[in-house]
């Protein structure tokens, strides 16, 4: 009698643990790894990094007459951008830009200080005027760079020319008062000289092409 109990008592504990078994099967994969079979949820889920528009300067006239020297900013991205309040700096100053419309999906911003020729903006493009009579310290002939930066200070997008080697070393060419520096083919983003040519024909505005 004791045999049988003792049998029918055993039988019990391997049948449960096999159906342990096999709930614990259903619960981890064949592909899971563990450390003595300890298994430990995290304490906090990582937050994900904060991302920028990837807004680009796309064309700058440096050296153009009087105190019409511009910035062309595109947005390639998939939705209208606001830069109110973005910051945008030479070698020697930043300006603040004030509040304007944003720059569509696909659209172009110039920047341009209020002693500056506006009617050359296009229409069709966001004119972002800034209010102390020059861009940043006054866009340096010969060298200087130019950041885009969003109201926290992270930098969007730079570049450099001329004597100037701060971002790009050697950097893209000096314009003259009749050229531009322009992102050749439009919106080229390498993060390298290469993707600024010398412009004989600006293109304030609107799409660049040689």
């Amino acid at each position: 009698m004791k045999l049988l109990v003792f049998i029918s008592v055993l039988g019990v504990i391997i049948a449960l643990g096999l159906a342990a078994g096999k709930i614990s099967f259903s619960y981890f994969s064949d592909s899971a790894v563990s450390d003595g079979n300890v298994f430990a949820a995290s304490a906090e889920f990582p937050t994900q990094t904060p991302t920028f528009p990837g807004l680009v300067i796309n064309e700058v006239a440096s050296a153009a007459p009087g105190n019409d020297e511009w910035i062309e900013i595109f947005n390639p991205t998939g939705s209208s951008v606001n830069i109110s309040g973005w910051k945008i700096s030479d070698n020697t100053e930043e300006d603040i830009i004030p509040t304007t419309s944003p720059i569509p999906s696909g659209g172009y911003g110039v920047v341009m200080s209020d002693d500056g020729n506006s009617s050359l903006i296009p229409a069709s493009a966001v004119s972002v005027i800034l209010s102390d009579s020059t861009v940043g310290g006054n866009l340096a002939n010969g060298g200087d760079k130019v950041v885009l930066k969003s109201p926290d200070g992270t930098t969007i997008d730079q570049m450099n020319y001329g004597s100037d080697t701060s971002i790009f070393n050697p950097a893209p060419d000096d314009p003259s008062a009749t050229e531009s520096l322009s992102r050749i083919p439009n919106g080229t983003d390498t993060d390298t000289a290469a993707d600024w040519q010398i412009d004989s024909s600006p293109t304030i505005g609107t799409e660049n092409s040689l």
